[in-house]
């Protein structure tokens, strides 16, 4: 979360060694999945890859990532195995050309673990739908060019969004908070072609 908030890896370059020794010597996928995303935020995509392969050869035939024997909040069961597979997911797609096969058997797994749009453990659910985001984020791509325009009250604010076949991610609205004056208000998005 640090490495994701904007802090230098050499600012961490103890703790990232420490979780990377970890990682190396030991046998839990909880930790390999976790330092896993720790060394592609670091720029250590070589020894994450190694990580994300020997989680890829703990998935089991349905496609979750076995082998965990811990976590930061010490879950256990179906919560532990989401949260593991979650991790596992959001590193596999940091490198989504190479993994993405194991993340579509992955994901199929994840979506069959929710229930009611829960997935067990507050931690097991956050990690999750941060996957899911992510994966999301990661396969949204327009299938023509389009914009999308907001409205406020019924009228247009701020200019149209473009997108084109190639945009990836999420559209970035203008900044509408000089328009929430206290009372109700109606909150519009159109889309043109796209």
């Amino acid at each position: 979360s640090l490495l994701e908030s904007g802090q230098s890896p050499q600012s961490l370059k103890t703790e990232i060694d420490h979780v990377k020794d970890q990682a190396f010597s030991g046998n839990d996928s909880y930790i390999d999945a976790l330092v896993a995303n720790i060394l592609y935020l670091s720029g250590d995509a070589t020894s994450a890859e190694l990580l994300a392969k020997k989680l890829a050869d703990a998935s089991n035939d349905a496609g979750a990532v076995e082998g965990a024997s811990t976590s930061i909040t010490g879950s256990g069961g179906d919560a532990l195995a989401i949260e593991t597979t979650s991790l596992a997911l959001l590193a596999w797609l940091r490198n989504d050309e190479q993994w993405a096969a194991r993340v579509e058997k992955s994901m199929a797994w994840l979506f069959e673990r929710s229930k009611a749009g829960r997935f067990g453990s507050t931690q097991s659910t956050v990690l999750a739908l941060k996957a899911i985001n992510t994966y999301d984020a990661a396969r949204a791509v327009p299938k023509q060019p389009g914009s999308v325009q907001l409205f406020i009250d019924g009228e247009t604010f701020g200019e149209p969004v473009m997108f084109t076949t190639e945009s990836k991610g999420a559209i970035e609205l203008p900044d509408f908070t000089s328009a929430m004056t206290s009372g109700e208000h109606q909150i519009e998005l159109r889309m043109s072609n796209g």
